[in-house]
C-alpha cells in the first residue's frame, strides 16, 4: 500500500485506541441526580477521579445520559471489544505485509549489489585487455598498409577492363551518340563514370594517399566528362523540338526524358554519399532537369518570338493581327502539350502547368516588349482587352480542347493591377494639355460673343419670336460660361496638385524655421502662369481669381488646423509676423499674374495674424471683435481654432469668448454684404476639445 494509505489507516487505529482506554469504573460510580433527568452526578469523586471524569469521549457522555441507559453498557462493552479485536487483526496483517515489502527490498539490494561486483570485475578486465592495444596497433600497421593496398589494387582489378580499354569505349560512346542511340551512349558512360568514381574513392578514403595520384586519374578519364558534354547537347537538341518530334517520333523524347531521370537519380544518391562520406565525384551534381527545364523555356520563347508583329507604317492592324497570331499559336501548342505531351513525360514534371507558365512568361515579356516600344491610340485599348478578356476566355486558355487536362490549373492573369493602370494612364494622357485647355477656354468665350453678337441682332430685326430667341442665346451663354469655368478648373488641378504638400506643411516646426513653403508655392504658381499667358485677358483674370480663392482657402485652412503648439508670447509673435509677410509674397505672387486681380480673398490673413500675435488680453478681444463684424460668414469654430492656437487660453475660455465675440458682433451692421472667404473653408473644433 501507498505510504498515504498506511498512514491514514495508523491514523485511524490510533483513534479507536483512544476512544476505548476509559476508565470504566467512574461510569459505574455514576449516579442520575433526582433533580436532572438525563445528568450525571459523581459519587465520591477524589480530585484525580474527577479530571479522568472530565475526559471521558462525548459519545459515551451523549450514550449515558439517562438511567435507562444503563444497561446498554455491557452491550457496547462487547461492541468496543470486537471492535478493538478487529483493529488489531488489521494491524497485525499490515505489520507483516510492511516486513514482507522490507524482506524482498533487502533481497532486491543484495542481488543489486552482486551484479555491481560483477561489472566491476568486467571493467577491470576490459581495462587490462586494452593496455595491450597499443602494442597490438604497432604490430598490425603492416597488416593495415597491405589491407590499403589490397583495397586498391581490388578496385583497380574490378575496373581492369574499363581503365585498359577506355580510349576504345570513349570513341564507342562517341559513335552511339552520333547515331543517336542514346541509351547504350549512356550505359557506356554510366560505365566509365563509375570506374572513375570507384578508384576516386579509394583515393578519398585514405587521406595520405598522394595528390598526384587523383589528377593523373582524373586527366587519364577526362574524355568522360566531353562525352557527358556530347550527350547533353544532344538531349537539348532533341527536347528543343518537342512539340514537333512529339507528333511523330515520341520515343525520341521519351528516351530523352530517362537518361535526364536516370542522371537525377544518380545526382540524389552521389549528394547522399556526400553526406556520409564526404566525397563528391567530378561534374556531380548535373543537374540535367533544370538544363532540360531551361532548353524547353527557351524553345517556347522562341516561337512566340518568331511571330513578329507588322510594321505600324505597313498596316493599321498590326497588332491585331500580331495578337490573333500568338492566340492562334498558343493554343495549338497546348493542344499538343494536352494530347501527346502528357503521356510522353513523367508524371510529377505536371507538364500541363509547366508548358503554361512558359506561355505565360514568354508572352508576359513580349506585351512588355511591345509597351516599351510606344504604343498610339486604339491601341492600349486593344491590348488591355485582348490580355484581360480574350486571354483567359474560352478562346485561348479556357479553349475546351485544352481545359481537358488543365481543369485544376491556374491561369494568372497576364497584366498586373499596376500594369493595367498603367496602361489606362497612358491612354488617357493627352500630350501638351495645357495648350489644349488653354485653347478651349478661348474658344468658348469667343463663342459667349458670338452668341452675345447674334442675340444683337435678334433684338434689332424686332420680330415676334425675339423674346424666346433671346432666352435662348442667353442660356447658350450661360452654358458656355459654365464649361469655361470647369476648364479654368481643370487648369488649376496640376498647380494645385503640385503644392499640396507644401500647404500642408504650414503651421509647423519646419515652416516656421524656413521661408521656402510659401516661396515654393510663387514659383510653382508662377511657372505654371507663364504657360498661361495665351489667355485672353478676362480669362486670365477670371483664372488668376480662382487661384488667389484656392490659395487663400488653402492657406487659412491649413493655420487654422493647429499643427504647431505655440507656447510663449515670442513664438506667437513670430508666427504673426511670418504670416504677414507671407501674405505679401502672395499678393504680389498675384499682382504679377494679373493687375486687375481682386485681392479680397487675401486680406483677412491680416487680421489672423493680429488675433495670434495679440500680447494681452484687450487687444485679443478688440482684435476678435473686429475679424467677426468684418466677416460675416466667420463661424464659432473658426473663432475656437484661431484662438486655439494661441497656446495660452483654456478650452472652457476659449469656448466662452467664441460665443460672447459672436453675440456682441450681432448688434453691430456687418461691413460685407457677401460671403467672404470663411464661406469656403470648413474647420471643427472637436479636434482641439
Amino acid at each position: 500500500p501507498s505510504l498515504g494509505k498506511r498512514r491514514s489507516f495508523f491514523d485511524n487505529v490510533i483513534n479507536i485506541y483512544t476512544e476505548i482506554q476509559i476508565d470504566w469504573t467512574l461510569v459505574f460510580e455514576m449516579e442520575v441526580s433526582p433533580g436532572h433527568l438525563g445528568a450525571f452526578k459523581p459519587n465520591k469523586l477524589t480530585e484525580t477521579n474527577h479530571n479522568n471524569c472530565l475526559v471521558v469521549p462525548k459519545p459515551i457522555l451523549e450514550g449515558f445520559q439517562r438511567s435507562d441507559q444503563i444497561p446498554k453498557v455491557e452491550q457496547m462493552l462487547k461492541k468496543v471489544t470486537y471492535k478493538k479485536a478487529s483493529l488489531d487483526a488489521q494491524l497485525k496483517n499490515a505489520m507483516e505485509g510492511q516486513m514482507d515489502g522490507i524482506r524482498t527490498g533487502m533481497e532486491n539490494l543484495d542481488t543489486a549489489l552482486k551484479h555491481v561486483k560483477e561489472v566491476e570485475l568486467g571493467l577491470h578486465g576490459i581495462k587490462d585487455a586494452l593496455k595491450n592495444v597499443d602494442a597490438l596497433n604497432e604490430k598490425l600497421s603492416e597488416v593495415r598498409k597491405e589491407h590499403v593496398k589490397h583495397s586498391q589494387l581490388a578496385a583497380a582489378m574490378e575496373n581492369l577492363k574499363h581503365i585498359f580499354t577506355v580510349p576504345e569505349s570513349v570513341e564507342k560512346t562517341r559513335e552511339w551518340i552520333s547515331d543517336g542511340k542514346l541509351l547504350y551512349a549512356h550505359q557506356s558512360l554510366m560505365d566509365l563514370e563509375n570506374s572513375r568514381d570507384s578508384l576516386l574513392f579509394e583515393l578519398h578514403k585514405h587521406a595520405g594517399a598522394p595528390q598526384g595520384d587523383q589528377r593523373l586519374l582524373i586527366s587519364y578519364f577526362a574524355d568522360v566528362s566531353a562525352l557527358s558534354k556530347e550527350l547533353l547537347k544532344q538531349i537539348k537538341l532533341t527536347l528543343v523540338r518537342t512539340l514537333n518530334v512529339v507528333r511523330k517520333e515520341p520515343k525520341l523524347v521519351v528516351t530523352a526524358l530517362r537518361l535526364v531521370e536516370r542522371e537525377e537519380a544518380i545526382d540524389r544518391m552521389t549528394l547522399s554519399c556526400q553526406n556520409e562520406t564526404g566525397f563528391l565525384p567530378p561534374d556531380r551534381p548535373k543537374m540535367w532537369k533544370d538544363e532540360a527545364m531551361s532548353v524547353l523555356r527557351s524553345a517556347v520563347q522562341n516561337r512566340v518570338e518568331g511571330n513578329r508583329p507588322a510594321e505600324r507604317e505597313t498596316t493599321k492592324t498590326w497588332l491585331t493581327l500580331y495578337l490573333e497570331s500568338i492566340r492562334s499559336l498558343i493554343l495549338e501548342d497546348l493542344k499538343v502539350v494536352n494530347q501527346l505531351c502528357v503521356p510522353v513525360f513523367p508524371p510529377h514534371w505536371n507538364v500541363c502547368q509547366m508548358f503554361l507558365d512558359f506561355y505565360h512568361d514568354a508572352l508576359r515579356d513580349n506585351i512588355e516588349e511591345l509597351v516599351r516600344n510606344g504604343l498610339v491610340d486604339d491601341e492600349y485599348l486593344f491590348l488591355l482587352n485582348w490580355a484581360c478578356n480574350t486571354y483567359p476566355s474560352a478562346e485561348c486558355m479556357n479553349h475546351h480542347s485544352v481545359r481537358s487536362q488543365m481543369e485544376n490549373l491556374e491561369i494568372r492573369p497576364l497584366l498586373e493591377k499596376e500594369q493595367i493602370e498603367s496602361l489606362i494612364n497612358m491612354y488617357i494622357k493627352i500630350p501638351r494639355f495645357t495648350e489644349f485647355m488653354v485653347a478651349l477656354v478661348n474658344t468658348c468665350s469667343e463663342f459667349i460673343e458670338l452668341t452675345s453678337q447674334l442675340k444683337l441682332r435678334f433684338w434689332r430685326m424686332n420680330n415676334d419670336t425675339v423674346d424666346e430667341v433671346a432666352k435662348l442665346f442667353t442660356s447658350v451663354a450661360d452654358a458656355y460660361q459654365k464649361v469655361t469655368s470647369e476648364f479654368c478648373d481643370y487648369l488649376l488641378e496640376e498647380p494645385f496638385q503640385d503644392t499640396k504638400i507644401y500647404f500642408d506643411g504650414i503651421m509647423t516646426r519646419e515652416w516656421l524655421a524656413s521661408s521656402e513653403t510659401v516661396q515654393t508655392i510663387c514659383v510653382t504658381f508662377k511657372d505654371y502662369f507663364s504657360d498661361y499667358g495665351m489667355l485672353r485677358p478676362d480669362n486670365l483674370k477670371f483664372v488668376a481669381e480662382e487661384a488667389q480663392l484656392g490659395v487663400a482657402k488653402r492657406y487659412i485652412t491649413a493655420l487654422l488646423q493647429q499643427k504647431l503648439s505655440l507656447r510663449t508670447a515670442e513664438e506667437r509673435k513670430q508666427v504673426g509676423e511670418k504670416i504677414c509677410e507671407e501674405k505679401k509674397q502672395l499678393l504680389m505672387l498675384f499682382r504679377h499674374i494679373s493687375e486687375d486681380t481682386d485681392e479680397s480673398k487675401l486680406s483677412p490673413i491680416d487680421e489672423l495674424a493680429d488675433v495670434i500675435s495679440a500680447d494681452n488680453v484687450d487687444f485679443l478681444s478688440f482684435s476678435l471683435r473686429t475679424l467677426a463684424q468684418k466677416y460675416r460668414d466667420l463661424a464659432e469654430d473658426h473663432l475656437i481654432c484661431l484662438m486655439s492656437i494661441r497656446g495660452d487660453l483654456g478650452k472652457l475660455e476659449v469656448r466662452q469668448k467664441a460665443k460672447e465675440v459672436l453675440e456682441d458682433a450681432g448688434q453691430v451692421e456687418k461691413m460685407n454684404v457677401d460671403g467672404s472667404i470663411f464661406s469656403y473653408i470648413h474647420v471643427t473644433a472637436s479636434i482641439f476639445s
